[in-house]
């Protein structure tokens, strides 16, 4: 019979191979506790950024590419960010919370009471130019390896774009939300795309999930 060391070896090479495949492209709970912990010390631009792909599920392009003037509310007085979709061409809107609402607000501001406003974008750096994906994932990846972020198989974490999508959306599947109501929320163009990016986000969500478990058990 085999033990669990045996299974927990077989799970991390498979997680390894999908590394390494370019397939695995959920960040695990570990990791996501880790950048959360050190979000204090990125720049603000760069922490408002992280924390609107948790809560939103947008493209890093679609966030980097926000209006200064993005903000809006519903009738019933609701918090909803304004955005371009990259694909699909076409303009929709995301619920807020009043917290994450109040965060972009103080971005706002910011960039208001000095010259980075002039841009007309949400994200500008310290000498108002635009901040692309290429500059936000090197701020991540910088912050993983200064800050040692590791997954369970002890691995420095390589933060890639579509990983915090992906990340979004295997937790709305979690959540038990409808596949349509997903799709509708992140933009995706066809139900078919989605369900397969869902069906492969959960075979790599599994393995994450029973590593973690591995690692508790024997702390």
């Amino acid at each position: 019979m085999k033990d669990e060391g045996d299974s927990s070896m077989k799970l991390q090479q498979q997680q390894l191979s999908l590394h390494e495949k370019g397939l695995s492209r959920v960040i695990p709970p570990e990791v996501l506790e880790q950048l959360k912990a050190y979000l204090g010390v990125l720049p603000i631009h760069i922490r408002v950024i992280v924390i609107l792909l948790l809560e939103c599920g947008l493209r890093v392009s679609e966030l980097c590419a926000l209006p200064l003037d993005c903000l809006m509310r519903d009738a019933a007085g609701n918090w909803l960010l304004r955005c371009a979709s990259s694909k699909t061409r076409s303009e929709r809107t995301i619920p807020l919370s009043p917290d994450t609402a109040a965060m972009i607000q103080e971005q706002q501001q910011t960039l208001m009471q000095g010259k980075q406003g002039v841009m007309g974008l949400l994200f500008t750096d310290s000498k108002g130019r635009p901040v692309s994906s290429r500059i936000f994932m090197k701020q991540l990846n910088r912050l993983a390896i200064e800050k040692d972020l590791r997954d369970v198989t002890g691995t420095v974490w390589q933060f890639q774009a579509p990983q915090f999508r992906s990340t979004f959306v295997t937790h709305m599947i979690e959540q038990q939300v409808p596949i349509e109501v997903i799709q509708q929320y992140i933009g995706a163009q066809t139900l078919g795309i989605a369900l397969r990016a869902h069906i492969r986000l959960l075979a790599n969500a599994s393995i994450n999930q029973y590593l973690y478990y591995l690692h508790l058990s024997r702390e």
